[in-house]
């Protein structure tokens, strides 16, 4: 489907809880489930004939050992993806130049958990576009964001950042909220529609 829409797959959200990784009676499971997820992505991307990285984004805990997160870094390596952890105060050990375990930002989850995802930017290897307002997340552009977008979009762009996925995630009318967002970065970075 992917080939004949003439579509590449930017990757899989892989929203297991945190914790998960962490719990003795769960994390044999959830280190599986993503070795599975990191597989499934490396090979639908490559069967649509991709021209990046697949990218898994996932949320560790900021408790999980170094060993754990030099394991994580190594499947992303062995199977040629990325492996982002968007959690908003993921440790800054693994930058963007780590070859498999990259820090990924998702502007509402780091307004919300009050970090500055401007200067998350800076450390990424994977981004996103999302806002937040005080009841949560919602529509990028709209009425009562706290994204400073063009703080946002001038981040992005020196940082060297090649990719940035639109997210919809736990918004109402989803299509309309994509076509929102896509035309308010536009006029951010300044691109003609």
């Amino acid at each position: 489907m992917l080939r004949r829409t003439e579509l590449e797959l930017a990757g899989i959200d892989l929203w297991i809880p945190a914790e998960h990784f962490v719990d003795d009676e769960k994390s044999g499971r959830a280190m599986e489930t993503l070795q599975q997820t990191v597989v499934l992505a490396t090979e639908l991307a490559r069967l649509a004939g991709g021209r990046s990285r697949p990218l898994v984004s996932v949320t560790l805990p900021a408790a999980m050992p170094d060993s754990d997160r030099r394991s994580i870094n190594g499947l992303g390596e062995r199977h040629g993806a990325l492996i982002a952890d968007h959690t908003p105060d993921a440790p800054e050990g693994m930058g963007s130049d780590v070859a498999g375990l990259v820090i990924g930002v998702d502007p509402a989850s780091c307004l919300m958990g009050g970090v500055d995802p401007e200067q998350r930017v800076r450390l990424s290897g994977a981004i996103r576009l999302t806002d937040a307002n005080p009841s949560g997340r919602c529509v990028v552009g709209s009425a009562g964001c706290r994204l400073d977008l063009t703080a946002y979009a001038g981040a992005c762009l020196t940082s060297g950042q090649r990719w940035i996925v639109t997210d919809a995630w736990g918004i109402e009318d989803g299509d309309k909220a994509i076509g929102t967002a896509v035309a308010t970065w536009r006029s951010a970075v300044q691109l003609p529609m």
